[in-house]
Formats: C-alpha cells, structure tokens, sequence
C-alpha cells in the first residue's frame, strides 16, 4: 500500500482517497497535510451478447461486486452509442434497429467524474433477414398412381430448422401434372408441423419427371422426383392411320378398352389401316413389358396375325389391315390378359 503525504493544499481543492472508505477534503483557507490511498474504478466484466432477431441483440452481465461510490455505468455498441445505462446488477439490455446478419461488439464503461473504465468487449451476431424456406423431402423415384410420403421441413434464413413453425398451417402443393387418362395428382391442402416438421400424403398419376413445390404463406421449398408407369393395365393403338391420321376416341385405360374411330371413310377402297399396339398403366402411361408380350389381332371375325412386345419394349412393330371396299371394320388386339376393340375402322 502506497501513501502520499499531501501538501499546500489551498482554497478549493480537493482529491479523492482511500483508506477503506473515500475522503473528500476540502480547506476554505490556510495549508495541510493528509494522508491516504488512491484508488482506481473496477474494471467491468465483459457483457454478453446474443442475437434475438434480425434487428435485435440481447446484451446481459454483472456490474462489479465492488466499485467506488458514485459509479455509473454505459453499456456501448461498437465503442460509442449507448444502448442503455443499467443501475442494478445483474443487467439486461436490447439493442434494436440493427441490420440483419451483422456483428457488433458491446463493452460495459464504469464512469466516476473523468474517470472511465471499459470492459473487455462482448459481440452478437443478428439473425439473418427474409422469411423461412421448406427443405422439400421426397422420394427420388414413385410409382404413378401410389401414394408417397413428403417431409417439409421450415428453415430459418440461416439454414436451421425454425422449431416456432408449429401448428396446422395451409398448404398447396404443386408441380405434378394430369395423366395421359385424365386423372389430376392428389395433394393434402393443410400440414400439422410440429417443431418445424410435419410429414404429408402425395399421389401422381403422370410419369414424368417433375419438380414438387411445397408452399404455406411466404414460405415455400421445391424437390425433383421421378414418376414412373405402374404395371400394365392396357393397350392402346397408336399412330393408327388409313393413309391419314385417324382419330380414336377410348374409354379410360382398362383390361378391356374399347374405342371408335370417328373419321372413318364410307368406303374402304382397300386401303390399309394400321397402327402400333403399346402398353399402357391404369392411369394411360406408356409402360414397359417385363416379359415377351404377344399380341394377337384380329380383323372382324377372323384372326390376321400375330406380333410380340419384347420384354423391356413398350410396344409392337406395325401392324396393319386391309380395309374392306365397303363399311368399317372391328379391330381386336389382344394378348393373355388384355383386350382392346377399335369399331368403325375404316
């Protein structure tokens, strides 16, 4: 402990000392001599910062235990603004009005007259500014026509799941298209999420390679999938002609799928009609033979010959008819399991 012997102390003056307690001495008049210990403000602990939002910063800590009388303190951003003035400990102040995805750094100042005292510095990061995204989770490949499983999960800017996403929340969902029969995907239009998660229901009925888009809000994410057709189901004739494109109006893909042609001439003038006999799904996708497929036709009543879907292939090389010289015709293609009858061919 150091001591000073203090002197010629005149009208006015005064110091501040410790021996435990501070002195003030003052003297109107004449000289002295005092004795004592100075002593320096304690320095502050550093704060802590944390992000709170976008826009806001938490910032927290103890004052010192000890501190001369008198002492007040600034907690400071970035060494100059003060954010607030805090009179107890332990403190908790918010900074607002910052920018999104910016640090600042905060330090606690002890003030007594002149004197100054200034923590080790303390930073906080805000988050990240813009709405939340769904991370899309699909199945790489489905099957037309089976119900799959999508998992959404909502993700904050910074790239963590946002567990305050929670609740049932409006859905739509997008991206599948119609199958080649008509039939429109099914998509749930609502999702519970729970902790930022919630897991939904989809069936596609087109093959085809689509990109699904999951949206509730402002929120929205996207996945690739790939559909495949289902099994075969029927058969269908394709790129019929009579020397010109004909068209064939047919009922909804089946075992047992009949069309009419509804440009057929008056006369068949010995024309040939032909077309390819193909495979298709429940839902009119083009599919694939498993196995070597044959397909029998007839014309009328009578059997005209037989071609073969080779296993892999989606349908028969040309098959072709000779068309009568007068009225249509009934054609059959059908193979073990399958049948489908063209009327009014001509």
């Amino acid at each position: 402990m150091t001591r000073h012997a203090l002197v010629g102390l005149t009208a006015a003056t005064g110091i501040l000392l410790s021996a435990g307690p501070a002195w003030s001495l003052w003297s109107t008049v004449g000289s002295g001599t005092a004795t004592g210990t100075a002593t320096a403000l304690t320095q502050p602990a550093a704060p802590s910062a944390s992000a709170q939002s976008a826009t806001s910063v938490a910032v927290n800590g103890p004052l010192p235990a000890t501190q001369l009388p008198g002492t007040t303190y600034d907690i400071v951003r970035n060494g100059s603004a003060v954010v607030c003035s805090p009179t107890a400990s332990p403190y908790a102040c918010s900074d607002t009005g910052l920018t999104a995805s910016t640090t600042y750094s905060y330090a606690v100042v002890a003030k007594l007259g002149a004197w100054r005292s200034t923590s080790p510095a303390g930073t906080g990061t805000t988050l990240c500014g813009g709405p939340d995204t769904f991370v899309v989770g699909a199945p790489t490949q489905v099957t037309a026509g089976a119900a799959f499983t999508v998992t959404l999960t909502a993700k904050t800017c910074n790239s963590s799941t946002d567990t305050m996403f929670t609740g049932a929340k409006t859905l739509a969902l997008s991206g599948l298209a119609t199958s080649p029969s008509g039939q429109a995907p099914t998509y749930p239009t609502t999702a519970t999420f729970t902790s930022g998660v919630a897991t939904v229901s989809v069936t596609a009925f087109d093959a085809e390679a689509p990109t699904l888009t999951a949206t509730s809000g402002v929120v929205t994410g996207t996945d690739p999938l790939t559909v495949v057709a289902g099994a075969p189901n029927s058969l269908s004739f394709n790129g019929a002609t009579n020397g010109a494109p004909v068209v064939l109006t047919c009922t909804a893909p089946s075992a047992t799928r009949t069309c009419t042609q509804s440009t057929a001439g008056s006369t068949g003038n010995k024309r040939t009609w032909s077309a390819t006999v193909g495979l298709t799904d429940l839902w009119g996708n083009v599919t694939t033979a498993t196995t070597a497929t044959t397909v029998t036709f007839s014309g009328g009543t009578t059997v005209d010959g037989q071609l073969t879907i080779a296993a892999g292939s989606t349908e028969t090389t040309l098959y072709s008819y000779s068309l009568p010289r007068t009225g249509t015709s009934t054609l059959r293609a059908f193979t073990s399991m399958l049948s489908l009858t063209v009327t009014g061919a001509g």
